[in-house]
């Protein structure tokens, strides 16, 4: 995962690997994941380049917090 210099926060990440491809990633899949409904970090959009997932949060000081959730439910 990174973040971007340009003010907006991104993260990014490989696709689990039980997931194909083809599977695609949407945005209320991604607010599910995040607990976004439960005081989570909350993605503005994501989009997905092959088996990588990239996610801009609506507040850049949610990076760490949203890394940290992905990062735990990708193991």
């Amino acid at each position: 995962m990174s973040q971007s210099d340009v003010g907006d926060t991104y993260a990014s990440g490989s696709a689990t690997q039980g997931c194909a491809p083809a599977d695609r990633v949407s945005l209320e899949k991604m607010e599910q994941l995040l607990d976004s409904y439960a005081c989570g970090p909350m993605p503005s959009s994501v989009w997905q380049k092959d088996s990588t997932v990239f996610i801009q949060l609506k507040n850049p000081d949610d990076f760490d917090r949203a890394k940290t959730i992905l990062e735990s439910k990708r193991n």
